[in-house]
């Protein structure tokens, strides 16, 4: 847009309050829209594209023009992260957001990122970005997405304004810097309140509360000196009572043997009343005398051979059943 089209724009439009209900929202904007359309592929703003910029600027209102104050992007106590809160830091405890600061710079390409939302005419800048890249961009095999997109071109813009000295000595045009974290949060919240607009569109709210008409009585002045007042507290001292010293006086439980006198070490003679063991199915001895044989191992190791109940089978024979 030349500086002959922008002034002839601006006689034809009347002022316009914006949607944070203040006037002078269509000069804004129009800048904006210079802005936005400037070629940063050249990397340089153009002397005609720098006068109309600074030509725009001074039509401004001056609430437009003010200086900005960055909003402070730091915490007081960090307790997560890589560079999280030290043990002995001389400056955590007196300067604030030291260690924030601190992480900010050490760690690789992190900016101190602020919202869209610094002043109105970068917040209209961001908005016309949004409209311009609604989705994602497929280059070959790889998909760029909306956000980068935005993110990209707005780095570019900033790079290149701060590049020109004529805007950056005779205006005050200031885009922060932005990252995707706060470019979401802002378009997100940016999307609740157009949709609560919506929504409350032609609704009758209820009547605010009204203020009472008696206002409430002012608050106790502060007592300059504090009074101390000594109340006697003296009691009488307490006694503690401990029990007796019973040191020495257990008595040791002795066992039975030592009550009897009898010796408990001592076992019960063993008397074998038969001379040998008995097979379970002759009721005979169950010695080799008599035949009886046990098994050689495997499912015949606990078993016996009995000649007397098993009379035509060898031993040999008895155990190839165990097989």
């Amino acid at each position: 847009m030349l500086l002959s089209d922008t002034l002839v724009f601006h006689v034809c439009v009347k002022d316009v309050t914006g949607p944070d209900h203040q006037p002078g929202y269509a000069e804004c904007h129009r800048l904006a829209q210079v802005l936005v359309g400037l070629d940063c592929s050249r990397g340089y703003v153009a002397d005609e594209e720098a006068e109309s910029i600074v030509h725009l600027w001074h039509q401004l209102s001056a609430g437009d023009r003010a200086k900005v104050a960055a909003s402070p992007r730091y915490q007081h106590r960090l307790t997560t992260g890589r560079f999280k809160q030290p043990k002995t830091s001389r400056l955590s405890g007196v300067v604030p957001g030291v260690d924030s600061a601190r992480r900010v710079s050490l760690k690789r390409g992190a900016v101190p990122a602020q919202r869209p939302d610094l002043n109105r005419l970068a917040e209209t800048v961001v908005r016309l970005l949004c409209e311009r890249y609604r989705n994602p961009r497929r280059s070959g095999g790889s998909v760029q997405s909306r956000w980068a997109q935005i993110l990209a071109h707005h780095s570019s813009l900033r790079d290149i304004l701060l590049k020109c000295p004529a805007i950056t000595q005779r205006t005050g045009v200031n885009l922060a810097a932005l990252n995707q974290h706060t470019l979401t949060s802002w378009f997100n919240e940016h999307q609740k309140e157009t949709e609560r607009r919506a929504l409350l569109q032609g609704v009758q709210l209820p009547p605010a509360r009204p203020i009472a008409a008696v206002a409430l009585p002012a608050p106790a002045p502060r007592l300059m000196q504090v009074q101390v007042v000594r109340v006697d507290c003296r009691r009488p001292p307490h006694h503690f009572v401990l029990p007796a010293d019973t040191v020495g006086q257990a008595q040791t439980r002795r066992r039975p043997a030592e009550d009897t006198g009898h010796d408990t070490a001592a076992k019960r003679p063993y008397t074998r009343r038969q001379p040998t063991n008995t097979c379970g199915q002759c009721k005979g001895a169950l010695t080799a005398d008599t035949g009886h044989r046990r098994g050689k191992g495997g499912p015949s190791r606990n078993k016996v051979f009995c000649p007397v109940a098993n009379p035509d089978l060898t031993y040999d024979q008895w155990l190839a059943k165990f097989k």
